[in-house]
């Protein structure tokens, strides 16, 4: 895990990230505090990128990508900050040599370890439920109903995700082309460790698991998160936008793309943190997001409580339906929306207004001390708290201007 943020008014933009990396392994885990995730893009033009999440491309780290990228194409310019990253796409897509079956076989097996986790988690539970609800119910028997409901249940979560538009032409007999059979001793494999399913079933999980490749959600270890920040050669002002990215599904490349941030002549001013963004949210906003949401619960719960025993006594007293309908919408709308409406108006008035009008006034100096002291109070954080230290390190720290461009005002990582 780590913490980003960038810092961006109308005079540029200042970036800060920690350092720390977890490293997964034999069932545990160990912290490292030596990552660099701040990288120039060009030393002619103002552009950097951060990232978060998983360090690697397939299996090449980004490092090198932004390096390579850096050495090949980092003097052309684009009028737009989106130009650089519809570029480095482009750039991404080409370097074939990163993009072998070998590759892209470590890739699809790990993304089906995932799916068979999520598919074990899901069973665990219904072999609970179904033990205790039926202690005298036959082993075989208890694994046959589970199986069924475990399907039907991993079919419901699958059915529900979009299909990512650039993948929506990879079909199954591509899947079994591109995916299948390159690492079909794999799967062979894999399906020993479900003795008990069906064929029809293992089938099921494969189509499953295609269905899974092509949808347009973007999670899980193997995902990455770039975030572009500078100025294209028009622009005055600066600017950022984040991508994702998701591995290869066949011959093409999962990603998706954010809509831009700009500084302009009425949006002056902008804290934007990524990845593990509680405590920075935190001090911008006055309350955590965690508190933030369960006020919010609590209010709903407390709101149904009240409508429901109002409703209860109207029906008591024979009270029409629609009337009844009228009060309780009523209610809810005065209670409810008034509320959230309230607090709302009050974070903004009383913090967030007061942060952004600040910002819009800092020079670059303060805004790189506001950028790594927003890193180094979620440090703090987590080393106090109970959780685990995944933001830590030295912390790097890098302005970016219409006219000097990229330049460090801390950098650990002089090689």
């Amino acid at each position: 895990m780590t913490a980003l943020v960038g810092v961006l008014n109308k005079r540029g933009a200042a970036i800060a990230a920690d350092s720390a990396v977890t490293v997964f392994g034999n069932g545990s885990s160990k912290i490292y505090n030596n990552e660099q995730k701040i990288f120039p893009l060009s030393d002619k033009n103002p552009i950097g990128v951060m990232i978060c999440n998983n360090l690697n491309f397939l299996t090449t780290p980004w490092a090198l990508i932004f390096e390579l990228y850096k050495a090949e194409r980092g003097n052309q310019t684009f009028p737009k900050l989106t130009g650089y990253v519809e570029d480095f796409i482009k750039y991404l897509k080409s370097i074939k040599r990163l993009q072998t079956q070998e590759v892209k076989n470590v890739f699809y097996q790990n993304e089906f370890e995932q799916l068979a986790d999520s598919f074990r988690s899901i069973f665990e539970k219904k072999y609970d439920e179904v033990t205790e609800s039926n202690p005298e119910i036959t082993n075989e028997e208890v694994f046959r109903i589970c199986y069924e409901q475990s399907f039907k249940e991993l079919k419901e979560i699958i059915s529900d995700y979009e299909i990512n538009p650039r993948l929506k032409d990879f079909s199954i007999k591509d899947f079994y082309k591109e995916v299948y059979e390159p690492s079909k001793e794999y799967f062979s494999r894999k399906r020993e460790e479900f003795p008990r399913i069906t064929e029809e079933e293992w089938n099921n999980l494969l189509d499953f698991f295609h269905r899974d490749l092509i949808n347009n959600s973007f999670s899980g270890p193997q995902q990455s998160e770039l975030i572009f920040v500078g100025f294209g050669s028009e622009d005055i002002f600066p600017a950022s936008q984040r991508i994702y990215v998701l591995g290869m599904t066949g011959t093409q490349l999962k990603y998706n793309i954010e809509d831009i941030s700009e500084i302009s002549h009425t949006s002056s001013a902008e804290i934007r943190p990524f990845a593990q963004t509680d405590v920075m949210i935190t001090l911008m906003k006055g309350v955590s997001p965690q508190s933030d949401q369960e006020y919010r619960d609590a209010t709903i719960e407390l709101e149904e409580g009240v409508i429901g025993d109002i409703t209860a006594l109207l029906e008591k007293e024979k009270v029409s339906p629609n009337i009844i309908k009228k009060i309780k919408d009523l209610t809810y709308e005065k209670i409810h929306e008034r509320y959230i409406e309230r607090i709302d108006n009050f974070i903004h008035e009383n913090f967030i207004s007061g942060v952004v009008t600040a910002l819009d006034f800092f020079n670059l100096e303060e805004m790189a001390k506001m950028a790594e002291n927003l890193i180094a109070v979620t440090n703090l954080q987590r080393h106090i708290s109970s959780s685990e230290e995944s933001v830590g390190g030295p912390i790097e720290v890098a302005i970016i201007t219409k006219t000097a461009g990229f330049r460090w005002i801390k950098h650990f990582n002089l090689t």
